[in-house]
């Protein structure tokens, strides 16, 4: 689990937040509110390899390309490209309950060389529930309406800080895994925001 050195207050909306790894390229409004999560919900030994994922997609809405290629044992890279930028992601594959997640953390650009701007940045963590149907890859961020709604009826349960448009959920990775089982088929906690199709090979790319 990482562990933040920083006190958690009122404050905390002062700290920059690195928002990438909500994967805000995808939301439709620059102010749609969204959930992230300070820890992340895997470890090394939950961490899932899912073969058949790690494949080149265009998004089905924008027609851009997303890419998924293991990076690790365990772990992913996912590069997102639009028209202006490319945008890239650590993703891990973890499996709760019934449900498989793909946790994303925006990684900071490589020509970024300055330690103490890096450091400045607070690293997030966006839980999507996957799922494969033909041959759509979706993905389903958790609902904000529906999480704020929860943690206003249930105090004491998840805690959270509110940075800008995102709630921040600060609860330990197992009061996540916990929160996520006891909720894995209530289809309301999760929205589609991306719909991704395989990148169709040409004749000459096929053959080997």
């Amino acid at each position: 689990m990482h562990r933040s050195p920083f006190k958690w207050s009122k404050g905390l909306s002062t700290i920059y937040l690195f928002m990438l790894a909500g994967l805000c390229c995808f939301v439709t409004s620059a102010n749609s509110q969204r959930v992230l999560a300070l820890h992340p919900l895997f470890t090394e030994q939950n961490a899932l390899v899912i073969p058949q994922l790690a494949s080149d997609w265009v998004l089905t809405d924008f027609d851009f390309p997303v890419s998924i290629r293991r990076t690790g044992d365990n772990f992913y890279t996912m590069t997102y490209k639009d028209d202006h930028e490319t945008s890239v992601f650590e993703a891990v594959f973890r499996k709760v309950g019934s449900n498989l997640f793909l946790d994303l953390k925006g990684v900071l650009p490589q020509a970024i060389h300055d330690e103490d701007y890096k450091q400045s940045f607070l690293p997030a963590h966006s839980l999507n529930r996957v799922r494969m149907l033909h041959d759509t890859l979706e993905l389903s961020q958790l609902n904000y309406s529906w999480v704020y709604r929860y943690v206003k009826q249930n105090k004491g349960g998840l805690t959270y800080e509110w940075l800008d448009h995102c709630m921040l959920l600060t609860s330990s990775a197992q009061d996540l895994e916990n929160f996520l089982l006891e909720h894995q088929s209530d289809e309301q906690l999760f929205s589609l925001y991306a719909s991704m199709t395989p990148v169709k090979k040409t004749v000459d790319e096929t053959v080997t």
